[in-house]
């Protein structure tokens, strides 16, 4: 199953489904949003001490790289910068 977020902001919703283990082991959660949303979201992530206890307790391994706003939590979560206006 693949979860798809567009414009996501800084919705919590994996997190909150991790944390009440809502979410089964064969899952993908992706969330989308412009670059400036996804870096505010990942410091935000980055600061939480509510988060980093989440993820080391499921052993999710975080992967930032701020050059490319990208954040992954092994295979079942990812967050990237991508634009999707039409700019014509």
């Amino acid at each position: 199953m693949q979860i798809i977020a567009l414009g996501a902001g800084l919705e919590t919703l994996w997190f909150n489904l991790q944390e009440e283990s809502q979410l089964k082991q064969n899952y993908s959660f992706i969330e989308l949003d412009l670059k400036s949303v996804v870096k505010r979201k990942i410091k935000k992530i980055e600061q939480s001490k509510k988060i980093s206890k989440l993820l080391h307790e499921h052993d999710f391994k975080l992967e930032i790289d701020s050059a490319h706003s990208l954040l992954e939590c092994g295979q079942k979560y990812k967050l990237a910068a991508c634009d999707l206006s039409n700019t014509e």
